[in-house]
């Protein structure tokens, strides 16, 4: 009962390390594109093809970070 308490302890502190950690990483990540963003970089004939871009790049960035964890 001991061990399996201890197991369970240990598996929710690794996933609130690996949240934390994902979590950090995108805002990393993404900053570029909230910049972008916010200088309305995005507000001009085919912005929504270049916003498009831009977020499939933070999303192959970031499957790109090695050591993720569970979350």
């Amino acid at each position: 009962d001991t061990i399996e308490k201890k197991k369970e302890d240990f598996l929710q502190q690794n996933e609130d390390a690996s949240f934390k950690y994902c979590q950090a990483i995108m805002k990393q990540l993404s900053e570029p594109l909230k910049k972008s963003i916010s200088e309305k970089t995005f507000s001009v004939h085919g912005g929504h093809e270049l916003y498009l871009q831009a977020k499939r790049k933070v999303e192959l960035d970031y499957k790109l970070v090695p050591r993720k964890g569970v979350k």
